[in-house]
C-alpha cells in the first residue's frame, strides 16, 4: 500500500512537470508566432508606407504632366482673344551633378565648389568675348517642380525655418506664377566635349540637372547698387550647421567612387576635355551641401537619418547633437544603379525581394 501510494505520488508529480513543460513549450510557440506575426505586419506596414510615399510622388509627377499640358492646351484655345504670353526660345540645358531636389543648393554662393556644365543650344560665336567676364546670370525653367499653377499667395521660406509667412513674389521659391529662376554663377571656362559639344564651364550651382536656360547675361559692377542695402531678418540669420563629419567607411566608400570616376564628367579623375579636379574637391562640395541644412523646412533642426543624390551617388547623413550644436555626420555612400526617368525627374528604384524570393526592382 505505501508502494503504491509513492508511485502515484512519483506519477502525479510527473505528469505535473510534463504539463508544466508542455504549456511553456506553447506558451513559447505562442510567443515566437506572435513575434513573427508582429515583425510580418511592422514590416507590411512599412512597405505600405513606402509604396504610399512612392505611389505620391508618382502622382505629383503625373498631375504636373497633365496640368502642363492642359496649359498648353488653354494657350492654344487663346487664338482670337488678347494674350500677353511670351514664347521663349531654350538656348542651352544645364548638366549638374543635383538630380534632386533636396540636395540641390538653395543658393549657389553657398556652395562655391559646386560645378556644373551648359551644353549650348545656339552659334557658339554668340558667347564670344563672354570669357572677359568672372560671373555671368543664367535665367532657366524650374522643371523640377511637382506643383504647377498655383494659386498660393504666401510661403514659408525654409531659411525662416517654415515659421514665417511671406508673399510669393518677395521669396527666392522656385514655386511662382512664372516658374524661372535666376542664378548667378561663375564661369570657369569654356570647351568642346566628345560627348556633349561646345560648353560653358560653371561653379557656385544651384540648379537642377537638365534645366533648359534661356538667357545669359555677363555679371557687371553696377548690378549690385552702390545704396544702403535692406534685407529682412530671417534673411541675413545664420542657420548653417558649423561641422560635417566623414566617418572613415563614408570617406573610403566616397574614395574608392571617385576613383572609378563615378563624380564624372563634373569632377572627372584625369584631365578630361580641359577639366581637373580632385578628390578634396569633392568632399568640400558635399560639405558646402550639407552644411546648409537640405532637409526640408519642417524637418530643419531636427535630429535624425536622411540621404541625398550627388552626381550618381547616394550620400546617407545624419543630424545628432554634440557640444551643444547640431553636427552633420556622413555614414554611407553608394552608387545608385537604378533609376527611372519622368518627364526630366528621376524616380529612384530600389532593389527588393518579392515573394518569390527573386530579385525586382521597384520605382
Amino acid at each position: 500500500m505505501m508502494l503504491s501510494h509513492q508511485f502515484l505520488q512519483i506519477n502525479t508529480a510527473f505528469y505535473v512537470t510534463s504539463l508544466s513543460s508542455l504549456i511553456s513549450l506553447v506558451c513559447l510557440i505562442h510567443f515566437f508566432r506572435c513575434k513573427k506575426k508582429n515583425s510580418q505586419s511592422l514590416l507590411k506596414i512599412e512597405k505600405e508606407r513606402l509604396a504610399e510615399r512612392r505611389g505620391r510622388i508618382r502622382a505629383e509627377v503625373k498631375m504636373r504632366t497633365l496640368l502642363k499640358e492642359k496649359m498648353a492646351v488653354s494657350e492654344e484655345e487663346k487664338d482670337g482673344k488678347k494674350d500677353d504670353s511670351m514664347r521663349m526660345k531654350c538656348i542651352g540645358t544645364v548638366l549638374s551633378p543635383f538630380v534632386k531636389r533636396m540636395g540641390t543648393p538653395r543658393q549657389g554662393t553657398v556652395v562655391p565648389h559646386s560645378r556644373a556644365i551648359i551644353v549650348l543650344e545656339v552659334h557658339e560665336a554668340t558667347v564670344d568675348g563672354l570669357l572677359d567676364y568672372s560671373h555671368i546670370w543664367i535665367m532657366f525653367h524650374f522643371h523640377a517642380n511637382t506643383v504647377v499653377n498655383t494659386r498660393k499667395t504666401k510661403i514659408r521660406p525654409p531659411r525662416a525655418g517654415g515659421k514665417v509667412k511671406i508673399g510669393m513674389l518677395a521669396t527666392r521659391s522656385p514655386h511662382r506664377p512664372n516658374p524661372l529662376g535666376l542664378s548667378l554663377v561663375r564661369l570657369v571656362g569654356m570647351s568642346r566635349m566628345k560627348k556633349y559639344g561646345f560648353v560653358l564651364h560653371i561653379e557656385g550651382v544651384d540648379v537642377i540637372n537638365g534645366s533648359k536656360i534661356y538667357d545669359i547675361k555677363p555679371y557687371v559692377p553696377w548690378d549690385i547698387p552702390k545704396t544702403l542695402q535692406k534685407f529682412p531678418s530671417w534673411v541675413t540669420q545664420e542657420d548653417s550647421y558649423p561641422t560635417v563629419e566623414f566617418n572613415s567607411s563614408s570617406y573610403t566608400a566616397l574614395e574608392k567612387l571617385y576613383k572609378k570616376s563615378n563624380f564624372a564628367p563634373f569632377y572627372p579623375l584625369k584631365n578630361e576635355d580641359g577639366l581637373t579636379s580632385t578628390f578634396e574637391s569633392v568632399i568640400r562640395t558635399i560639405q558646402e551641401i550639407l552644411k546648409q541644412d537640405p532637409r526640408a523646412s519642417h524637418v530643419r533642426g531636427t535630429q535624425g537619418e536622411y540621404k541625398i543624390i550627388f552626381c550618381n551617388v547616394e550620400i546617407r547623413f545624419n543630424v545628432s547633437t554634440k557640444a551643444s550644436s547640431l553636427v552633420v555626420n556622413v555614414t554611407d555612400a553608394y552608387l545608385v544603379k537604378y533609376t527611372k526617368m519622368v518627364d526630366g525627374i528621376p524616380i529612384m528604384c530600389e532593389e527588393v525581394v518579392d515573394d518569390n524570393d527573386d530579385f525586382v526592382h521597384r520605382c
